[in-house]
């Protein structure tokens, strides 16, 4: 044999030796593995939320902290072309703790901007705030910060309003 042929049937042995031994790279794999969670309270959640103000704060049938503002022992609710903010002090109308192990960015979703909402028409509008602080409202592990609320009201609001939020914590990376 030929020394160029010998050489050039080595160099295709290892190429083919190679391409089907691969690179260890893969496209496609399934793996079964579990989770698992525990469902709790508001309160205990790793995202805790508590109240911190009985008179407009109250929890439904599923443990979910609910803000009331119908009425107390003192009066029945909001009037019209008004502006009202609730625990605007500490410690405001519910608490939000970060429980986790990282530091959390909080937002809102639902309510309007936390201490300006927006009133369109002649209708109600609602927003969050922290009292002394603007978003974001950032928590590191067991930092707690203390939320109000702020309702405005136009000439002819309805009799009730209901509204729902939802409270975000992202990482703020």
């Amino acid at each position: 044999m030929k020394r160029r042929t010998l050489i050039g049937a080595i160099g295709a042995t290892t190429v083919g030796s190679a391409a089907a031994t691969g690179t260890g790279a893969f496209f496609d794999a399934e793996v079964d593995r579990s989770v698992s969670a525990t469902v709790t309270t508001d309160e205990d959640a790793f995202l805790s939320i508590e109240s911190v103000n009985d008179e407009y704060t109250e929890s439904n049938a599923d443990g979910e902290l609910v803000l009331n503002f119908s009425g107390n022992s003192e009066g029945d609710g909001v009037a019209p072309n008004s502006k009202y903010k609730f625990s605007t002090g500490t410690p405001g109308l519910f608490s939000v703790r970060n429980q986790g192990t990282q530091e959390v960015e909080l937002s809102f979703e639902g309510p309007d901007d936390y201490d300006n909402p927006t009133l369109e028409d002649d209708d109600i509008s609602w927003g969050l705030f922290a009292p002394g602080f603007g978003p974001p409202y950032t928590l590191t592990p067991g930092d707690s910060r203390s939320f109000g609320a702020v309702i405005e009201t136009g000439e002819d609001p309805p009799e009730s309003a209901s509204f729902r939020y939802k409270i975000v914590a992202e990482d703020p990376e």
